[in-house]
């Protein structure tokens, strides 16, 4: 895929979606967009902005964040608690 090919507030974050995995919506490039924190868009068509798929992808892997070892405990618990349920109704 072209990095530097424009894309729409629609086309965008499925794109990021297929090529990342990340479950990037609309409303979140809108509304950081409005809050200037997404990037500006690179071209208006119309009432459409346009903006370039290699800026939104840097945008949303600055978005991914590593998980504190508090958060992968509480992860394993709620496995855990999972696990015992499926064993148990078993």
């Amino acid at each position: 895929m072209d990095k530097d090919r424009l894309v729409t507030s629609h086309e965008g974050p499925e794109l990021l979606r297929a090529d990342l995995g990340i479950p990037f919506k609309r409303s979140r490039l809108l509304k950081d967009s409005a809050l200037g924190l997404a990037p500006k868009p690179a071209a208006i068509f119309g009432k459409t902005y346009l903006w370039r798929y290699s800026d939104l992808r840097e945008y949303a892997l600055s978005l991914l964040k590593q998980p504190t070892c508090d958060e992968w405990e509480l992860i394993g618990k709620a496995a855990d608690r999972v696990v015992e349920k499926l064993n148990n109704e078993e």
